[in-house]
């Protein structure tokens, strides 16, 4: 009997390890996912083919399935600042850190550039001033204090938050021209180098003149035409301060100060410049841009019939005359002046992708004009992401979604930081039901 037992329990063991043999060999099965995992895995998917509304949706969406964790916001905040929505940036940032996440230089940083892109000048100097004083050798808070100190007009203290920049990243070519700029008086040789080693067309804008002073009306309409109204307004204002008889420099420094929104300022300069050259096309059409601006339209048509009398050859009045016929509601005369731009550069697709904007701003379906316009700019210049983006806004509001989706891509291609081209592709999605 007791040998039996024996046997049956020798049986029963080697059953049980039988059983545990199998359950080691059988894959297992895997843990069901969360629905905020879920969730966060098909809005990190959207993020990375573009997808930004239907992302946004399945983000908020993790944020609720996962409310302790910090990670959806702070992917939500990296979008919105990639998308161009830096408030919504700032709030979702704001749930991250609140939440505890935990990688604060990343963070910082992402701050800094969402309060550029608003615009809150203040506040990105003292989170910037706040951060170098803790990083003492880092760059990228010298880099954001310098902007937000020119964006102000602090242009001492900018010269010398760009030294520090400088000091501490002596190749970076963004701190060479911009110190190089603002130290063209005080280290005129050093400056010039500078300059001509990181940007070729303010080294051209400095041949013919002798600086530093004599040199700064040329660089800061250069830098005007880059697109750096700030940094611009900084040089011209040394300019008018060395020959404040100089109706150039006035009338450059005018439109400096209203491209960073100081239009109060922008006026006497500009009324400056008519005086001191009442011949010369330039202050006309600029003073005449202020005027339609802030909604003085009897002025404004004086000045810009003036510019286009002292330059016949120049499209820009024609421009500014076709969008004050807009304002006054006389839309069977607005053609008649984009016309004329056009035939005085019909070669070039600046040109072009101005007016495509000019009728797509203002939703004018006028003859096909915007279309028209659109197209050209893309056969002149098909390198250029801005036509591109214009041809798939135009196909956009004709309701033709896949080939405006075809157009921002190629836009996209060209410039994948264009926040417009995102927006665009969002509403063409969304209209197809990709969201």
């Amino acid at each position: 009997m007791q040998s039996l037992n024996l046997r049956h329990r020798a049986l029963l063991a080697l059953l049980l390890a039988l059983l545990l043999l199998l359950l080691l060999l059988l894959p297992l099965s895997p843990a069901p996912e969360s629905a905020g995992l879920q969730s966060l895995r098909v809005a990190e998917s959207h993020f990375a083919t573009g997808e930004y509304t239907a992302a946004v949706v399945a983000y908020q969406q993790a944020l609720q399935n996962l409310p302790e964790s910090p990670y959806p916001a702070w992917r939500l905040a990296v979008l919105y600042e990639r998308w161009g929505y830096p408030e919504q940036g700032l709030q979702a940032l704001e749930e991250a850190l609140t939440r505890g996440y935990a990688h604060k230089e990343p963070a910082v940083n992402l701050q800094l550039a969402l309060l550029a892109a608003t615009g809150d000048w203040e506040a990105l100097e003292s989170a910037a001033s706040n951060l170098h004083a803790t990083h003492p050798t880092a760059p990228q808070p010298l880099s954001w204090l310098t902007q937000a100190q020119l964006q102000q007009l602090h242009c001492s203290e900018a010269q010398s938050s760009a030294a520090s920049w400088l000091a501490v990243a002596p190749t970076d070519p963004a701190a060479q021209r911009i110190w190089g700029t603002l130290a063209l008086t005080a280290s005129p040789g050093k400056a010039v180098t500078a300059l001509c080693q990181t940007d070729a067309a303010l080294c051209q804008s400095l041949r013919g003149c002798v600086p530093p002073t004599a040199c700064d009306t040329q660089l800061g309409s250069a830098l005007l035409r880059q697109g750096d109204p700030a940094l611009s307004a900084c040089v011209l204002q040394r300019a008018v301060a060395a020959r404040p008889d100089a109706a150039g420099g006035r009338a450059w420094l005018g439109a400096a100060l209203e491209q960073l929104n100081r239009p109060a300022d922008a006026l006497p300069q500009l009324e400056a410049a008519t005086e001191l050259a009442p011949e010369d096309a330039l202050g006309w059409l600029l003073l005449g841009m202020h005027e339609l601006r802030t909604g003085a339209v009897a002025p404004a048509r004086e000045a810009l019939l003036q510019a286009q009398r002292l330059d016949p050859h120049n499209p820009a009045p024609c421009l500014g005359m076709a969008a004050l016929l807009t304002r006054e509601g006389k839309y069977d005369q607005i053609k008649t002046w984009t016309d004329a731009a056009l035939e005085r550069a019909p070669h070039d697709p600046a040109i072009y992708r101005a007016v495509a904007r000019f009728y797509l701003e203002r939703n004018l379906q006028l003859e096909g004009a915007a279309t028209q316009a659109a197209s050209y700019a893309c056969q002149l210049a098909p390198e250029e992401a801005e036509g591109w983006l214009l041809r798939g806004w135009d196909y956009l509001n004709h309701g033709q979604v896949e080939n405006a989706l075809a157009s921002l891509e190629k836009s996209l291609h060209h410039d994948p930081t264009a926040a417009e081209a995102y927006q665009l592709q969002g509403e063409a999605l969304m209209l197809l039901g990709q969201n």
